[in-house]
């Protein structure tokens, strides 16, 4: 977690994109840490980032675990921060908020 906090906003991609690779290699756990980390991405100073984690989040949340990981994580998404995040992500992050809202979980 200290990487995607890092001054660096290279090294902030380069552990999003890691976290993307952990995702699909289904390495054990990660929808309890992974896809938290994700999501507080969304709220990033810097676009480019958000936007890499919106890209991994859209894509692992295919899989009902991850979504389901999402849904857990409706704090993070729900507050006024989360909320401005997604708003700022445009149709992106609209897609996503339907996804997290529509889902039964």
């Amino acid at each position: 977690s200290k990487a995607l906090s890092g001054h660096s906003e290279a090294g902030r991609l380069y552990t999003i994109r890691w976290l993307g690779v952990l995702a699909r290699m289904g390495a054990p756990s990660f929808s309890q840490y992974g896809i938290e980390l994700l999501v507080e991405q969304l709220k990033d100073h810097s676009l480019q980032v958000s936007v890499a984690a919106l890209t991994v989040l859209e894509e692992v949340c295919d899989d009902k675990m991850y979504l389901e990981a999402l849904v857990a994580a409706k704090s993070s998404l729900l507050c006024d921060s989360g909320h401005k995040a997604l708003k700022r992500l445009g149709p992106r992050g609209r897609v996503l908020l339907t996804r997290f809202l529509g889902s039964s979980s």
